[in-house]
């Protein structure tokens, strides 16, 4: 089992229905398969002026884990490209990972087509 240590994990929370566009987008242009989406709910903290919590929104979570080489330059895609830098966009935000193992496919030659 192969490790790697030096990697950091970037965790954007997006309004529902957003995450797999951008993590679309992250494949096709910057080459990135280590991701992931999940879903939830929540709401914001107490607003001061009417001392009253907000309405429950929904959310998804992309998790993407990534070289720490990589992570500032794919932390500023995710800022622009899940348009993080509008008011209520979502937030963003990254952590080193200690340890991640990776996991590849095995090698298998394609099949032959008959005729």
């Amino acid at each position: 089992m192969d490790f790697v240590t030096h990697t950091k994990k970037i965790i954007c929370v997006l309004l529902q229905g957003n995450a797999s566009e951008v993590i679309g987008r992250l494949h096709k242009e910057k080459g990135v398969n280590t991701c992931d989406i999940d879903r939830g709910r929540g709401r914001s903290t107490k607003n001061p002026t009417n001392k009253t919590y907000g309405e429950y929104v929904e959310v998804e979570v992309v998790t993407v884990s990534i070289e720490a080489e990589r992570a500032d330059e794919i932390f500023e895609f995710l800022y622009f490209e899940a348009g993080l830098d509008h008011t209520n966009g979502g937030f963003l935000y990254q952590v080193p990972v200690v340890q991640s193992t990776v996991f590849k496919l095995p090698d298998i030659p394609a099949e032959e087509k008959t005729p």
